[in-house]
């Protein structure tokens, strides 16, 4: 019996497995069923159709496995055809599983270039070239056969049958490694402008410089620079390629010594090889392509119909640029490569304000125009896509997906490598609804690809790409011609009106030139030059003669330094680098004039196309929409994959022009609105009949799953009504479950903090644990509903839902465990650990005691002998826990999208995908007060501490109130700007009190609790008042650092306090510091639990530190009655603000440099090889604080902070160090306040208080610019405040400096972990 002949009897069986399996998996499933694989995406929220899908295709599969494995001579003509039919549902199924794990990967690496994401990518591409490889063996047996197949079917075979096949595992293998292996090479290619002058890594930095820089010989230097980095290395990996795609298209019966005499006396005749192979893959390039056996020729004939525009172009920009640069070049011969927008010069737009033809009129400045709208906030770069996205949609296409904003990448990362060529990705979803681009170089353009994508991703896989190669580049190409115009950006009111003369028509079309016109002999040389070696037609030893010759035989464009063979400079270009087609550009250039003329004409466009624009114009989809009226026929005979009328299905012939003049072809024309693959929209399907019995079933289950927890099943059945409900129902549960486990964890780490034991830290291990496992569990849930369209949803109750797909997931129980095991013992480490201050001589254990130290001691070798032994105690014991902990941290964010935790961690705390540049951005605005502050400190230190250390260099990092020198308050009395004068010793007078019966260490809390009800806010609870703890206890240990603990108690009243108070200014500041985060947790307990929480983790921290501003003033003590009379002079003021500063303003740096060191090498900015170096660096960098004893990369100094080596973030704190000014700069204006900024005191001001209230009663539940903008009435963090409340300060001390002649500012040494200290 045939493979063929047994479908039949098979059928029933198979059916029943299939419902057998259904019913069976809808019992079971679970949580764990509806986890999402990485390597398939769009198959994680429907189990009963994955199902379904999957065994539907492999019944197909196995009716028929053998038919195209066997020998076909023994089947029928309608059993051969019935075979071929199924091995072309086979192959399209598998082809997009193996394309969408292939794009995937390459997604990945593309957008995080790491030696991880690139195995992960050499893996998929040999896996999915194996598997090509595979089927165009298979597609070669049907080759001899006669069939009954359809046009379409036909086509189909044939774009199988005409791929690579690697004679061997091993040439695959070693194809994949050299193509690896170039492209990370090329990714990390570094150019230099000058001997020691370097740029950043990356093609993009490179082409920037070229396209904003004029200098001739940075310029020529560079060219070289990069050449040397990218071309020269590649020969050997490019000719061994070309041997090898050689290989891949000849058969293997012309691999044998009698098939290559064979094909010799064949050679002439190109049926010989549309038969049994191609003759070298220069010629498979091509004609695959484009379906040409001379298109080489051809190309050249192109290329011969502009030449007369091109070499007018050229003589006119070679004439200017040698006045511009006399004597460099001859005034008649070939342009030096170097002068263009790029290091190939191929575009040269970067000349045309300096070269415009007619300087005196108005012409578009496009870059200003965009620049200025920037500047005046009307633009983002953000903004840029969804611009783009409008203009399609204006013409009636289709809007980009939601997953297309969700996982495009528009922005160039700070904190990880990416290669930033503009790409567009087709993920080959099985939902067809995910497309991606990597940075928006062009942003129309990347557009276009996706436009194409999205209306041919009804069409098999194999039909799935551009009609032509030229076809995909040409689509955005085209409209960014008409984007182009003066009237495009006057539709769009960019511009308000324009003035379309002769001459500024010719200057916009001299633009135009230099980036079209100019660019077309590159890209016409590109391939032609690859084409000639891999033809035979050059041999390996002239392949950079060859190249230069062909750049100056059809761009008049030569080396602007003498080269040699071993340079192969046309492989400083990516796209011949890693062999990708490049003549595309060449075609699409010219077909977007094309394709511009045709959608002009249907516009209704008349004059000039230099004027045109078609935006909103929907006639100009007609075409589309005529072609796309073509349906399947409905008496196709069950099997076929469908076919359309002749008419519909006939291609018409092509020719190419350069002129838009010339008429287009059937094809071209039918092509023309980017639709040429909108050509029968149900034509094909795979055959489905056998399982309508199913349908019933189906509808059953899909019923079923809306009940109470309709979030842990398949969404894809219900209708937006139900998914609403169910999204609500879903949000309502995770309230009430989060509430519970918050409750537990907080109770946890309260008891575990407060008595260090090891019972405690079990139950704290184990409760992490669960919450972990449970988050992770809510975050799957919730991930499920993104992309649902839920139009009933409140703006609220999205937020909550966004809220809760922002979170960590660990995919195995081990990684949850062992995040919770090392967080743990990295926790009880840092608390029992113990500091020692001279051989034999140590402290209780505990940071709180070595604090303590630094802050009461001033003995110089003492301080720096504890310094390290604090470290060695510290941090150096954390390393390896730390670096695992970030490689579990990492693998936790990605199911939810994010590329690492860093970017997680910022990203979703202040929703700034540039943040890290926002922090050094808010630095750079204080910088000029921190200087002289610094400066000062230094000059003083240095006096009281003569040949310790450089009068000029970095501060030693022993000498602050802590051992991170973080801040310098214990030296304010010493190095007070004018002791004569009164200053306010704040600790003296608390003591004082102490000392006299007036106030105990007990009533500290009571008094700030009195200050905030003096504002008119609630008063702490009398659960606060009975479980907090305020005190060190005697009989165990306890973690000092002062933290505030909400404990989420159904009761909303239990709300806890735990530090080791004393009667001092830092401990009186801290229990209004830590009450401030008890009233905002007091304030926004009505909300639900997903909006309990500060708008950004900086909003917690200033608000109590609002309230100390206030606190530490003369005004406040006079007002409580703790000092009856300060003379608040303008000397004193400046002697309380130089207090202020040193806990302050030289906190900054600090507080900034810790996050920023984690996330740079979270993200793989820096390798673990330099953790040290790089904390070193930038503590020198942004603080001017090195290490006080030489260190070593074992070190990893930054660990020795709580924070960091508990992974708490801690840029919350250099934010809400900028935002408590901002924050008392607007009750201060509340409250009425006159007089300098620093003398403010609201103090028993309900107005203030009310204000206050209406900020934190929001909780989470706004964006934080809203709560923002509800107290200061602005919507960004400014260091504006900061610098005025200084200034009286500020200016003192730059008047001290100058006068002493105190240097101001530092260098960073080549080594940052030398020592500082002498």
């Amino acid at each position: 019996m045939s493979p063929i002949s047994g479908t039949k009897s098979c059928r029933a069986f198979s059916l029943a497995l299939i419902c057998l399996h259904v019913a069976l998996t809808s019992a079971r499933l679970s949580t764990a069923s509806e986890m999402s694989s990485a390597a398939d995406e769009d198959s994680a929220s429907d189990s009963v159709g994955r199902v379904v899908s999957e065994l539907r295709v492999k019944h197909h599969y196995h009716s028929a496995k053998k038919c195209w494995q066997g020998n076909l001579s023994r089947l029928s003509l309608s059993q051969r055809t019935r075979c071929a039919r199924q091995f072309l549902r086979y192959s399209n199924h598998w082809l997009r599983v193996w394309d969408h794990r292939e794009d995937l990967a390459s997604f990945r690496y593309e957008t995080d270039i790491s030696e991880k994401n690139r195995q992960m990518l050499k893996r998929a591409k040999a896996g999915l070239e194996k598997f090509s490889s595979r089927l165009t063996l298979f597609a070669l047996k049907f080759k001899k056969f006669k069939m009954k197949l359809s046009r379409r079917e036909a086509r189909m075979m044939k774009l199988l049958q005409g791929k690579q096949v690697f004679k061997s595992n091993r040439n695959l293998l070693r194809y994949n490694q050299v193509q690896s292996r170039i492209m990370q090479d090329y990714n990390q290619a570094v150019g230099c402008y000058a001997p020691g002058k370097c740029l950043d890594s990356g093609e993009d930095n490179v082409e920037n410089f070229f396209r904003t820089k004029k200098d001739y010989d940075q310029l020529r230097y560079l060219w070289k620079s990069w050449r040397d980095a990218t071309g020269a290395k590649f020969r050997n990996a490019f000719v061994e390629r070309a041997q090898l795609l050689n290989e891949s298209v000849w058969p293997s019966v012309l691999a044998t010594p009698i098939g290559e005499v064979f094909s010799k006396i064949f050679l002439k005749i190109e049926e010989f090889f549309s038969i049994l192979g191609f003759r070298d893959y220069a010629y498979f390039d091509y004609f695959t392509a484009f379906e040409d056996p001379k298109f080489p020729e051809t190309v050249v004939s192109l290329y011969n119909q502009f030449k007369p525009l091109y070499e007018q172009l050229h003589a006119y920009l070679r004439h200017r640029l040698h006045q511009k640069y006399p004597g460099k070049f001859a005034a008649n011969g070939l342009l030096p490569g170097h002068l263009g927008d790029d290091p190939w010069g191929s575009q040269y737009t970067k000349w045309h304000n300096e070269f415009v033809p007619f300087p005196a009129a108005e012409s578009i400045d496009f870059d200003g125009i965009l620049k200025d709208r920037e500047r005046r906030g009307l633009l983002t770069v953000p903004q840029l896509p969804h611009v783009a996205d409008e203009f399609y949609r204006s013409l009636g296409l289709p809007k980009m997906t939601e997953t297309f904003w969700r996982k495009s990448v528009f922005l160039k990362p700070k904190d990880h490598k990416m290669n930033c060529h503009g790409t567009a990705f087709d993920m080959h979803s099985a939902s067809r609804d995910d497309f991606r681009i990597k940075i928006f170089s062009t942003v129309h353009h990347e557009m276009g690809h996706i436009m194409y994508f999205m209306l041919y991703s009804h069409q098999p896989v194999i039909f799935r790409r551009g009609a032509n190669g030229g076809f995909h580049e040409a689509i955005g190409d085209t409209i960014t011609l008409s984007v182009l115009t003066p009237k495009h950006f006057k539709a769009i009111k960019f511009i308000k009106h324009t003035n379309d003369t002769s001459e500024s028509l010719v200057n916009n079309l001299f633009t135009q030139a230099l980036a079209n016109v100019m660019f077309l002999p590159y890209a016409l040389v590109a391939d032609l030059w690859k084409w000639r070696y891999f033809g035979g037609q050059v041999p390996k030893e002239q392949l950079n003669q060859d190249w230069w010759q062909l750049r100056s035989r059809f761009g008049g464009i030569g080396p602007p330094v003498t080269r040699s063979e071993a340079d192969t400079d046309a492989l400083s270009k990516f796209h011949l680098a890693i062999d990708v087609s490049y003549i595309r550009y060449f075609v699409s250039f010219l077909l977007k004039f094309q394709f511009y003329k045709a959608l002009c004409q249907e516009a209704g466009h008349l004059g000039s196309p230099g004027h045109v624009r078609f935006l909103q114009t929907h006639s100009a989809a007609r075409p589309v929409q005529a072609l796309a009226g073509c349906s399947p026929t409905a008496d196709r005979p069950k099997g076929h994959l469908g076919r359309c009328t002749d008419g519909q299905d006939k291609r018409g012939t092509m020719t190419l022009s350069s002129s838009p003049t010339r008429p287009v072809g059937l094809l071209l024309l039918a092509v023309a609105v980017m639709a040429v693959f909108a050509l029968c929209a149900d034509a094909y399907r795979f055959r489905d009949d056998e399982s309508s019995e199913l349908s019933h079933l189906l509808m059953k289950l899909r019923r079923d799953q809306h009940r109470k927890h309709c979030w842990k099943y398949s969404l894809d059945g219900l209708t937006e009504s139900q998914l609403t409900k169910c999204a609500r129902r879903f949000i309502h549960f995770a309230n009430q479950q989060l509430r519970k486990r918050k409750h537990r964890s907080s109770l946890a780490s309260f008891h575990y903090n407060v008595n260090i034991n090891k019972r405690n830290k079990e139950l704290l291990t184990r409760v992490d644990t669960k919450y972990r496992r449970f988050s992770s569990k809510l975050t799957l849930f919730a991930l499920k509903f993104k992309g649902k369209r839920m139009s009933g949803l409140s703006a609220s109750d999205a937020r909550m839902l966004r809220d809760l797909q922002w979170n960590m997931v660990f995919g195995r129980r081990k990684d949850s465990s062992r995040m919770s095991n090392l967080d743990s013992q990295m926790s009880q480490s840092y608390d029992t650990a113990v500091g020692c201050y001279a051989p034999g001589k140590c402290l209780d254990s505990g940071e709180d005691n070595v604090k303590n130290f630094f802050r009461t001691k001033n003995d110089y070798d003492q301080l720096r002998y504890l310094w390290k032994s604090w470290r060695n105690a510290t941090g150096a014991k954390f390393r390896n826990a730390f670096v695992e902990r970030a490689q579990l941290l990492n693998e936790s964010v990605r199911p939810a999208g994010f590329k690492n935790y860093a970017f997680f961690e910022y990203f979703t705390d202040f929703e700034d995908p540039k943040f890290p540049e926002t922090v050094v951005s808010l630095y750079n605005q204080f910088k000029p007060l921190y200087e002289q502050l610094h400066a000062y400190l230094r000059h003083r230190l240095h006096q009281k501490y003569p040949g310790k250390f450089a009068a000029n260099g970095l501060l030693p990092g022993h000498l602050g109130d802590d051992p991170w020198g973080s801040q310098y308050t214990k030296w304010h009395n010493e190095f007070v700007p004018f002791p004569a004068a009164e200053s306010i010793d704040f600790d003296g007078i608390l003591k004082d009190r102490e000392r006299r019966g007036l106030l105990t260490v007990p009533q500290l809390p009571h008094v700030a609790d009195e200050f905030y009800r003096s504002l008119g806010l609630p008063k702490m609870t009398e659960t606060f008042w009975r479980k907090s703890v305020f005190l060190k206890p005697k009989d165990h240990k306890m973690n000092c650092h002062g933290t505030a603990f909400d404990m989420h108690s159904a009761s909303r009243d239990d709300f806890r306090i735990k530090m080791c108070t004393r009667m001092d200014m830092s401990s009186f500041s801290t229990v209004h510091h830590e009450m401030g985060h008890i009233m905002y947790f007091m304030l926004y307990s009505h909300q639900p639990v997903l909006f309990q929480g500060s708008a950004n983790s900086g909003f917690h921290e200033a608000i109590g530190d609002t309230i100390t501003l206030s606190v530490k003033t003369a005004e406040h003590f006079q007002a409580i009655k703790f000092a009856k009379h300060l003379n608040d002079t303008h000397e004193s003021q400046v002697n309380t603000q130089l207090t202020q500063a040193l806990e302050n303003v030289m906190f900054l740096p600090f507080a900034m440099t810790v996050d920023l060191w984690k996330w740079r090498y979270i993200s793989g900015e820096v390798p673990k090889e330099q953790l040290n170096q790089d904390w070193w660096r930038l503590r020198g960098l942004y603080a001017g604080v090195g290490p006080s004893v030489s260190r070593s990369e074992a070190d990893t100094d930054a660990l020795s902070k709580y924070h960091a080596a508990k992974n708490i973030g801690y840029v919350r704190y250099f934010i809400s160090f900028l935002l408590k000014f901002q924050f008392y700069k607007a009750m201060c204006e509340e409250a009425g306040h006159k007089g300098p900024l620093s003398t403010c005191d609201f103090y028993k001001s309900t107005a203030a208080g009310d204000k206050l209230r209406r900020m934190l009663q929001l909780g989470r539940s706004k964006p934080w610019p809203d709560a923002l903008q509800q107290l200061t009435g602005r919507r960004d963090i400014s260091a504006d405040a900061l610098m005025e409340y200084f200034q009286p300060l500020h200016n003192w001390l730059k008047d001290y400096n100058a006068k002493n002649g105190v240097p101001v500012g530092w260098t960073v040494p080549a080594n940052p972990m030398q020592s500082a200290s002498n």
